[in-house]
């Protein structure tokens, strides 16, 4: 198709350097779609198309017209001759423009018609269904709104003058256009297609992806603006194939088929260890390889079971089932994602067959300081055990909107949960989830909040036909009916409830085929530990300890809130002195932090070489989720009984020779004040809970043949010969807290799928980009106050600044007043510390937030030069390692961490 030369002399993209380049609108019209082409040929995974497939027909083709048509917004008077570009050759292209006989008409005053709605808007006048017209409407991030449509789009007057629609001239070059995205389709027309609510988010989703793509000059690069025989770059086909080719993205992954998997040893295979699997784990590939539509898969099995093991064997054949293109493990934090990383890598690693490199994401704020994960490099891809895995992580990849699209994926759960959250660019975190099978690890560890958020992101998840795996030691029966219904999009049932709704049965495995939910209850394990349980009062527990350890012995104390652990761990050392007591929490310096969560797992891990003779270890909940960590005796604060049970699994939990007095389970439950419990516990968890687990704690029990009674009867709120006003006054709050929690929850949620006809206002409230880092967005769907984070230093006597003195990296060393080199400035981003909740608690936040940036300012403005410290928070310490801010003073210990005292009391 030959262009005309006003169409030909349109703009797409000019230098923001002082470069005599440009790009033309047409060029990038065919380096998107070519894009768009390879993306489908080499990229997208057959789940993802054959879910596209079912919803329209010629996926492909209307695939590659959507990104060849996303910029025809640009085509209109505002883009091209009025809005004013920064860019030193705009007013030689707008003359250019001009000299066409383009005009720009009757607009008067600023324009709010940004280019994705024009594209919208210029697609609805050439009849185009509004289903497909939002896709390139929402190309940078935000469908069109009710507001727009209502106010923009559909008023005469400033909105048709500023898009072109009263002027022959423009609506010649935009119907020009709109024919050149067909044929660049190999289309004549287009056909009807009305694409559902979930084929609208993923082709939305793909088209950013071309467009990105298309748009990095590194890889289409600008051309010189005297070229203005464009029209020849256009006709050259291996454009994007040249850049294809060095982008170099993973093509899909080859698996297995069902046959193979039924005749291979998978868990000889694909661990180190495994020869005879365990019940669990057997029935787990069983059931796997049986299902012939795979949904929602809920394991629940007792702690150290091998559920992770189980999880991703049945990932794999749901993978290769399905034509879905890899995982994404969510944990419920940052540490038990550091913790399972390099199993995940080193399964990954060995799963594909296409001899290609496998792309893999550690997906949370701090990856930059896992060694596993910095020790994988594109130009060295070998990471695993066997030296054979073949793991990068490629840099297109990177960063927080981009990183769900590698193919295996390690993060928190805030990454799931996100995506039910209105936020730019959601489309883009769909498409990375919904081409993947999504395990979603210590299900039992999210709150009535939390959960909101996890049943709408499992609703679409349902929608777009993507395996979910969910495992937990500990999950009530409700929350189980919960999470099933909320991915088969059913509502609960009345009346006579399904009987999978209410089993008992433990280990149990509950699971969807298509639209069927069947159960299976495997042999549970011939393992038993037998627990004997006490409840002495908080100051007896160092001589209990004393008495206990005296032959040695590693004993874990796990503490409901870090100032509680702090406590402990000091009354603990002076007993039994600073080299036996260790201390774990979230307010350590970031590298200090990882360091001790990998010592005390090789320390205390299956292994054993490296167990110490006595050693005490103090946390918070870290102890309780996802850190493989085996105790000879345990004390733990009194908390919800899942949570309890979750604790008492790090009790024995590995085979062992033990000392004498240790030789039996023992667990010591505190936190108890007189007829209460410790304020702390009761502000985290709610008395109602908290009564609850104190009423049915028995003074023995055994894992795991208890673990389903104890955890259903704590939950189902009925049975429990509890009376008085106090119990009553506590459940009452309970859920009182629990509607308040999911109410707002709801704020700024996405709808669900089935009440979605189209992408139109999918976004109308959204939250997130006005923070760059995305610290807001990611806490909105965590309850409570927000997560601050800053950077330690310490400002000596001389007005120097230092690394403090404790990192294995840099500790000590001077901070120049210039640009750190990079070594130095990653050592100086290690030491971020979390903020404690005095200072982040709402009314308080944004207090500390202006005093630590005006604190800030005293501070070298050459580091703003540098990619670790850019607008960064600092705590500055003195030469007593305090800073005093607001009412607070804080202080910085290498054995106990972050400490806060208010001035003047408390």
């Amino acid at each position: 198709m030959t262009l005309s030369s006003g169409a030909r002399t349109l703009w797409a993209k000019l230098p923001r350097d002082g470069g005599e380049t440009w790009l033309s609108l047409h060029t990038h019209m065919k380096d998107a779609a070519e894009t768009a082409k390879l993306l489908w040929k080499h990229w997208l995974p057959h789940g993802l198309k054959e879910l596209l497939r079912n919803s329209v027909p010629d996926a492909e083709r209307l695939l590659i017209f959507l990104a060849a048509a996303h910029d025809l917004g640009k085509a209109i008077p505002v883009f091209q001759i009025i809005r004013r570009s920064a860019s030193p050759v705009f007013d030689r292209v707008r003359q250019h423009v001009l000299d066409c006989g383009f005009t720009t008409g009757t607009i008067v005053g600023k324009s709010s018609i940004p280019h994705a709605l024009a594209s919208y808007a210029i697609l609805v006048r050439h009849g185009v269904p509004r289903e497909l017209a939002v896709i390139p409407g929402g190309h940078h991030g935000v469908p069109p709104s009710y507001t727009d449509l209502v106010e923009k789009v559909r008023s005469p007057g400033t909105y048709k003058n500023h898009t072109g629609f009263t002027d022959a001239a423009w609506i010649g070059v935009q119907d020009e256009l709109y024919r050149y995205a067909l044929k660049l389709a190999g289309l004549d027309d287009l056909p009807p297609s009305r694409p559902d609510i979930a084929a609208q988010a993923i082709l939305t989703g793909l088209v950013i992806m071309a467009d990105w793509i298309a748009s990095g000059n590194e890889l289409f690069p600008l051309v010189a603006l005297d070229a203005f025989s464009a029209g020849e770059l256009s006709a050259r086909s291996d454009r994007a194939r040249t850049a294809w080719d060095v982008l170099n993205l993973p093509p899909r992954l080859e698996l297995l088929t069902g046959e193979e998997y039924a005749a291979f040893d998978m868990y000889g295979e694909r661990f180190e260890g495994i020869t005879t699997p365990r019940p669990v784990q057997s029935a787990v590939l069983a059931a796997a390889l049986e299902i012939n539509r795979p949904g929602i898969f809920i394991i629940e099995a007792p702690m150290g079971e091998g559920k992770t093991e189980a999880a991703l064997v049945a990932a794999e054949i749901f993978a290769a089932g399905t034509g879905h293109g890899g995982l994404y493990f969510a944990l419920p934090t940052q540490a038990t994602s550091d913790g399972i990383f390099r199993r995940i890598a080193a399964w990954a690693g060995k799963i594909d067959y296409s001899c290609a490199p496998r792309s893999i994401q550690l997906a949370h704020g701090k990856s930059r300081f896992n060694e596993d994960y910095q020790g994988i490099r594109l130009a060295a891809p070998n990471v695993g055990e066997d030296g054979d895995e073949n793991l990068v992580v490629h840099a297109w990849f990177e960063g927080r909107k981009k990183n769900l699209l590698a193919d295996f994926v390690v993060g928190t759960v805030d990454h799931l949960l996100m995506g039910a959250l209105q936020q730019k660019h959601l489309a883009l975190r769909h498409l990375g989830l919904a081409g993947k099978v999504v395990v979603i690890d210590e299900c039992h560890a999210y709150d009535a909040y939390m959960n909101r958020y996890l049943h709408k992101i499992l609703a679409w998840l349902g929608t777009y036909k993507t395996p979910v795996i969910i495992l937990s030691a500990t999950l009530p029966a409700g929350s189980r009916a919960k999470l099933v219904e909320a991915y088969l999009n059913k509502e609960a049932e009345n009346g006579n409830p399904a009987s999978w709704t209410t089993a008992d049965a433990y280990p149990l495995i509950t699971y969807s085929d298509g639209g069927e939910v069947k159960q299976l209850s495997p042999a549970p394990d011939e393992r038993r530990t037998d627990i004997r349980i006490a409840r002495p009062d908080d100051d007896r527990i160092g001589e209990i300890l004393a008495e206990r350890l005296s032959g040695g012995g590693c004993a874990g104390v796990v503490a409901n809130t870090v100032g509680r652990a702090r406590k402990i761990a000091r009354e603990l050392a002076q007993r039994f002195g600073e080299e036996t007591v260790v201390l774990l929490h979230s307010r350590f310096l970031s590298s200090e932090r990882v360091r001790k969560e990998t010592d005390l797992r090789a320390m205390l891990g299956r292994d054993g070489s490296r167990r110490p003779e006595k050693l005490i270890a103090v946390g918070t909940q870290v102890l309780e989720q996802s850190l493989d960590v085996d105790f000879d005796i345990l004390v733990t604060d009194i908390c919800p009984m899942d949570l309890l049970l979750q604790r008492m699994g790090r009790l024995h939990r590995h085979e062992r020779a033990r000392p004498e007095k240790l030789a039996a389970a023992q667990c010591l439950v505190t936190g108890f004040a007189g007829s209460g419990f410790d304020s702390g516990a009761e502000r985290v968890y709610g008395k109602y809970l908290l009564m609850n687990a104190e009423h049915l704690l028995p003074e023995r029990l055994t894992l795991p043949d208890d673990i389903s009674r104890l955890v259903q009867s704590a939950y189902a709120g009925e049975g429990l010969d509890i009376a008085g006003e106090e119990y009553r006054t506590a459940k009452e709050k309970q859920e009182s807290r629990i509607r308040d929690k999911e109410r707002r929850a709801e704020a700024f949620q996405i709808k669900n799928p089935c009440d979605s006809g189209t992408l139109v206002g999918w976004l109308d409230v959204s939250v997130g980009d006005g923070d760059p880092t995305g610290r807001r967005a990611e806490a909105t769907v965590r309850d409570g106050a927000d997560s601050v984070e800053a950077i330690v230093i310490q400002r000596r006597a001389d007005g120097r600044l230092y690394v403090l003195p404790w990192p294995e990296r840099f500790g000590g060393r001077e901070i120049p007043p210039e640009v750190p080199d990079d070594e130095l400035a990653g050592a100086v981003a290690g030491c971020t510390v979390k903020l404690p909740p005095a200072l982040t608690a709402p009314g308080m936040i944004d207090r500390t937030i202006r005093e630590l940036e005006l604190q800030g300012r005293r501070l070298p403005s050459e580091w703003q030069k540098s990619g670790w410290l850019k607008d960064e928070l600092f705590l500055t310490l003195d030469e007593n390692f305090s800073l005093e801010i607001l009412d607070y003073t804080l202080t910085y210990d290498p054995k106990y961490g972050l400490g806060y005292e208010k001035r003047g009391g408390s």
